[in-house]
């Protein structure tokens, strides 16, 4: 587990290289009490309800440093977060807001591939994957916005028994 313990960011850090228009747009610490604070879309809140304690689950696998979360004008507009998998491969998670989501849309998108190029740059990652609910067509439009790149469907892979697309960067 190498490297595992290591910060994988600030939010200093993060602030800095996103070029969000801080304080109005910002990120910070990620706590579970965030999740209770988005408006889930229909495929992210069936995800939700398949846990007890999904805010939980999330917490016990993101350490300080690997779990964050969006802001916009003091409102939350996302969760989002790595996982560690083994020596140079990571996995990211993301958790969106439906409520007034075009207006954070394009600078949380700008910062997202500002994170990805930085963070596969940062901890010399050579695969950063993620995966995504075939029933989700607007999380894959922007798995592939972000250049993540289909590897294979995984069958009856999600707790609700749906297909989901694999999808990494290199």
């Amino acid at each position: 587990m190498q490297g595992y313990w290591i910060l994988m960011f600030s939010t200093a850090e993060l602030n800095e290289i996103t070029g969000l228009d801080y304080p109005d747009h910002k990120i910070v610490d990620w706590h579970e009490n965030h999740m209770h604070m988005l408006h889930l879309n229909e495929h992210d809140a069936k995800w939700y309800a398949m846990y007890k304690n999904y805010a939980g689950v999330l917490a016990s696998h993101s350490p300080e440093g690997f779990a964050f979360t969006g802001v916009g004008h003091g409102q939350v507009v996302c969760c989002f977060g790595f996982t560690y998998m083994w020596n140079g491969v990571y996995e990211a998670w993301l958790i969106p807001t439906t409520e007034n989501i075009r207006k954070y849309v394009i600078p949380f998108h700008r910062a997202s591939m500002r994170i990805f190029d930085y963070a596969m740059s940062k901890h010399s990652m050579k695969r950063l994957q993620i995966t995504v609910s075939s029933e989700n067509a607007l999380a894959l439009k922007w798995a592939e916005r972000c250049y993540f790149n289909h590897e294979g469907v995984l069958q009856k892979y999600g707790p609700e028994g749906t297909d989901y697309y694999m999808m990494a960067r290199y």
